[in-house]
């Protein structure tokens, strides 16, 4: 399994996972490779799905090493780590690459638009709807990195974008 961490693209790293990635690794008797992908916005888009992408060939490419089958990839992230895998995804599937059996998306990052349950739960004492309306790197960005955070995730929204509505023409069940 690759797991990809939470931390709304601009912060977390090995550590901010790790007892979950060591429980899941015991509970599902699988190995987890863990990433610890570059950040925004010292790492523009697409530097994080370039390095949770590497992370898989790599996991594909050393499974006899590993012990692992690579016929059975699994991905999962949390939060933002979650859109990268799911980005990973879709890239595998349109560049013909290796096949992911498993997708898990814990708290995606998905598609911030107002959607009926973000309206709904907007004046909730936890959304932050209210109170940061824009795409979700913004969320968990320190208040001195909130300006530059902010300039620059238009191309991670943008790029995102482009896979969401790659995943709106396919077949794919609605």
């Amino acid at each position: 399994m690759i797991y990809a961490h939470g931390g709304g693209f601009v912060t977390g790293n090995l550590d901010t996972d790790h007892g979950h990635c060591v429980e899941l690794a015991h509970a599902a008797d699988c190995l987890v490779v863990s990433v610890g992908y570059r950040l925004a916005p010292e790492h523009p888009c697409p530097a994080a799905l370039d390095d949770v992408e590497a992370s898989l060939r790599f996991a594909v490419d050393n499974c006899a090493e590993l012990d692992a089958d690579a016929h059975r990839l699994a991905v999962m992230g949390r939060d933002a780590g979650a859109a990268l895998v799911a980005g990973l995804a879709q890239r595998m599937f349109d560049e013909e690459g290796p096949p992911i059996l498993v997708q898990i998306l814990h708290q995606p990052m998905l598609d911030s638009d107002a959607t009926p349950s973000r309206r709904e739960f907007q004046r909730t004492p936890v959304s932050t709807v209210r109170r940061c309306p824009g795409p979700g790197p913004i969320t968990w960005a320190t208040p001195r990195r909130i300006v530059t955070t902010f300039r620059r995730t238009g191309r991670i929204w943008k790029a995102c974008r482009r896979h969401s509505s790659a995943a709106r023409r396919s077949t794919l069940p609605r």
